[in-house]
């Protein structure tokens, strides 16, 4: 419980409102919450992806799923063994 309660007024300081406890948008906190369980960070393309894609969304709501402007970011993710089944060498080759 005490770690709960330096939690929520950890957010209370920063502005944070209490219902936005679990706002996966919060990659500090992700990162914070694996350290406690051995989970690896976000990594840093994975987190750029989120970012950009929020961002079109609302620029461009009505589109925003229609085109791709990170071209370089989903050549990393590609690279990752979690984002697809194939190896990294098999995934341009689809």
């Amino acid at each position: 419980m005490q770690s709960i309660s330096k939690f929520y007024h950890s957010l209370e300081a920063k502005g944070i409102p209490k219902h936005k406890t679990h706002d996966i948008g919060d990659f500090e906190y992700c990162d914070k919450y694996g350290d406690n369980c051995d989970f690896p960070h976000t990594e840093e393309w994975r987190k750029q992806i989120c970012i950009s894609t929020v961002i079109d969304l609302f620029v461009n709501y009505e589109t925003f799923r229609d085109t791709w402007n990170d071209e370089e970011l989903l050549k990393a993710a590609y690279q990752c063994s979690h984002f697809t089944q194939f190896g990294p060498q098999d995934a341009f080759n689809i």
